[in-house]
């Protein structure tokens, strides 16, 4: 049985890092490579005062795709987005993302959106939706732009039944 290598989650593609080296990664790369990720993002964000950039750290816990965060881009309305290498199944890392809402990790934006319209109903104030999805929006394709300029952008073309996926690049 085979597995995908790299774990993909909220984007179309994937991006891989750490993966055209036949020797071996050490922990100082890696660090080095996080620490021009969180600098990359913090340049993306810095002209825009409505989202603040801090460093994340600690791991994820995925047994399969285990990763490490690196960054995390919020707004005041308690949405955040936290920047994660995912380790490759076989090879090499992937940058991905975690949704997060008052600090829980969430599926997708329909899940937040769920959890804020019933924060407010229960609150009697008028949900701050569309707000909410731009800042969503905007701090996806701010991550995006940086992601697509400091990776290699692979595409999935095929995933077969028994897990195998094949990459273009």
């Amino acid at each position: 049985m085979a597995t995908s290598n790299f774990a993909r989650e909220h984007f179309k593609n994937v991006y891989a890092v750490l993966d055209n080296t036949d020797e071996e990664i050490d922990e100082w790369q890696v660090d080095d490579f996080k620490m021009m990720v969180l600098e990359n993002i913090q340049d993306e964000f810095k002209k825009n005062k409505r989202y603040d950039v801090s460093e994340s750290d600690g791991y994820d816990g995925n047994r399969s795709y285990g990763g490490s965060y690196i960054f995390e881009v919020s707004t005041d309305d308690d949405i955040s987005i936290r920047g994660t290498l995912k380790n490759g199944y076989y090879s090499g890392a992937n940058l991905e993302i975690e949704l997060l809402y008052e600090g829980d990790v969430y599926n997708g934006i329909d899940d937040i959106l769920h959890d804020i319209k019933a924060h407010c109903q229960y609150q009697g104030k008028r949900p701050p939706i569309t707000r909410v999805t731009k800042d969503i929006s905007r701090m996806i394709k701010g991550i995006e732009r940086v992601y697509k300029n400091i990776s290699r952008p692979l595409i999935v073309v095929a995933t077969f039944s028994n897990g195998e996926t094949i990459y273009q690049g």
